[in-house]
């Protein structure tokens, strides 16, 4: 076993040198750090709720406004060809080109409900 100078040996030198090193974190720091993991954890779960929450009503909100689909009857004029169809606004009217007998080109504008609205003849 060595001796230092002094009369004691390196183990107990070490020790000596261990207890005089402070620690890294106190006690006081350690609960703190604990404290605010658990407020973390908290607040992260309680934004996870809120999350999935607000995903409902949206969902919920979506499903509401979504449109439903009801069959409608028009009926073309005699020997007219329809040519194309195209969305006129939001509330489910529809403009349809069609080409009459005599060969014209013709707008009209139908309704959700299937009623005649508008009728462009184009010369």
């Amino acid at each position: 076993m060595v001796r230092i100078a002094t009369g004691t040996s390196a183990e107990e030198a070490s020790q000596q040198v261990e207890k005089q090193v402070s620690p890294l974190m106190s006690a006081r720091t350690v609960r703190l750090l604990k404290l605010s993991i658990i407020v973390m954890t908290f607040l992260i779960a309680a934004g996870l709720v809120a999350l999935v929450y607000g995903m409902k009503q949206q969902i919920n909100k979506l499903a509401a406004k979504a449109p439903v689909g009801e069959l409608v009857k028009f009926t073309l004029p005699k020997g007219a060809e329809l040519r194309t169809i195209a969305a006129a606004d939001e509330e489910g009217s529809v403009w349809l080109h069609l080409d009459t007998e005599n060969g014209q080109p013709m707008l009209l504008l139908v309704s959700a409900k299937g009623h005649l609205v508008r009728t462009l003849s184009l010369k």
